[in-house]
Formats: structure tokens, sequence, C-alpha cells
């Protein structure tokens, strides 16, 4: 099978891209924005891991994170349609508004509360119509990565404290347990429209902290718990995505501890 990889400058498309037979193509070789060069590569199947995932700058230029989550996904979703290759594009949990009780569920409506949740929102949809499949994730760290573990890492090793949030719930999603599962995905002949893949169990951002200090050897008196999660945008505070419809298809979703492991040892 023939699989097309965009956004493979990132950390999920760069992990797809080093796989065996996955063309991995960054910003400057294709612009989802404007994929007619995308028959180039005469893909059966392309995973859309393009995105401005900057949930701060999102929330200061909404404009330019519509531009390509939601226009440049569904441009791209078109082409695809057109080339009669499927499509697999990455969202997110922040499509959901954090409100739940209970893991949230592929069909459960959403109610984004910040931009870049919009943008993705409105990038679902828009994959939807020309018939694209969504793979929701969440929380994705891996080594080189620039959220919350790197940081946390960053902090321990600078002799700093961390402050983290145990009232943010979510499921840490180890890249390479992710890239697994989308690869899994694309042998199968078909898909529900919409997927959750995440690690398991779900934790809070203060648990995830903590693990971090314990397997580099750190003090736990320097992981605090903060009232809130930090930045300029809105976070939603439980986000755990429910998995059942990946159980179904045989695809089990990994522990994210081990992830984490092979990341900072």
């Amino acid at each position: 099978m023939r699989i097309v990889v965009t956004g493979a400058g990132g950390l999920v498309g760069s992990a797809l891209a080093r796989r065996e037979g996955v063309v991995g193509l960054s910003r400057a070789q294709l612009d989802i924005r404007e994929p007619s060069g995308l028959g180039t590569y005469d893909p059966e199947l392309v995973i859309n891991c393009a995105a401005q995932a900057n949930v701060d700058a999102a929330e200061a230029d909404p404009e330019a994170a519509f531009e390509i989550n939601a226009r440049g996904a569904g441009a791209l979703a078109r082409r695809c349609a057109e080339l009669g290759a499927r499509l697999i594009h990455l969202s997110t949990d922040y499509v959901f508004d954090g409100r739940a009780t209970r893991p949230y569920g592929e069909h459960d409506p959403i109610n984004p509360i910040n931009a870049y949740g919009r943008s993705k929102a409105e990038g679902e949809r828009l994959v939807r119509e020309a018939g694209g499949t969504i793979v929701r994730t969440s929380w994705v760290f891996g080594a080189g990565g620039r959220g919350f573990v790197s940081q946390v890492l960053a902090r321990l090793a600078a002799g700093e404290e961390v402050r983290a949030a145990s009232s943010q719930q979510g499921c840490p999603t180890f890249v390479e347990d992710l890239v697994d599962a989308l690869l899994a995905l694309a042998r199968l002949p078909m898909l529900p429209p919409i997927l959750h893949v995440v690690g398991d169990p779900p934790t809070t951002r203060l648990d995830q902290a903590r693990a971090i200090a314990e397997l580099v050897g750190a003090s736990p008196e320097r992981i605090f718990d903060t009232p809130a999660p930090t930045g300029a945008a809105p976070r939603p505070a439980y986000c755990v995505l429910g998995t059942t419809a990946l159980r179904a298809l045989g695809i089990t979703p990994r522990p994210w501890r081990d992830g984490l492991a092979r990341v900072v040892t």
C-alpha cells in the first residue's frame, strides 16, 4: 500500500515517515491548503498530520489556525476524494468542552472552548463531508517533542520546580504507539467514520508529571499542584477519550507509562 503522510515535519508525521514504505511530505513539499501536487505521489492512503497545534498561538490568531486546521484539512480531503485515495485525518480531544464525567465516545456532541478546538472541529466536519476518517488523539508525547513531557523534563533538568494541574484529566499517548495504531488502521479495508486512539489509563497532568520525576530520579517534592492549566487559551478539564470502537477492531490501547520510560530513560 502506498501511504503518504502530510505534516512530516511534526512529531507524529516524522515518526510515521520513519516507518518502512511510508512517504513523508513536509509543508515545503506539500502545503495541504494547495494540495494539487498530491497526485504526483499516487497515494492509496493519506494520513494527515499537518496542523497548527499551538493552542495559545491559535487563540491569539484564530484565522491562521482555521486556515490550516479547517480549510487546509478540507482541501486535502477533497483532493484525496478526487484521486480515490483514503484519508485518515488526525484530530484532537480539544473538540470537547471537558464537562463530561465519563469518557467521551466518538459520537458524543462536540463543543470546543478555544480557537484551536474550534478550528479542529471545523476540519473534522469538512473531512467527513469528503468521506475521510477522523482519528482523535490526545496528549501526544515522544522524544524531541515540544509538549508537556519535554517541558517537565527541561524544568527538572534545570533544577526548577514543576507545576501541573490535578484538575486536568486526559490520556497521554506515546507517539510510537499512535503510529503503530494508525498503520494498523491503514491495513483495514473499512473504518468507522471516527475513532479515538489514545494511551491507557487516563491520568491527570499532576500525576503524569510525578511519573516523569520518578523515572528520572527527581524528588517528588519538586512537583506542585496548580489550580488550573496555565496559558492564554482555556483548556478543557476532562478530556478522557473512550476507545470502545478501537478495541472492537482488535487494537488495544497501550500503557502510556511504558512509552514514557522509553522517552526519559
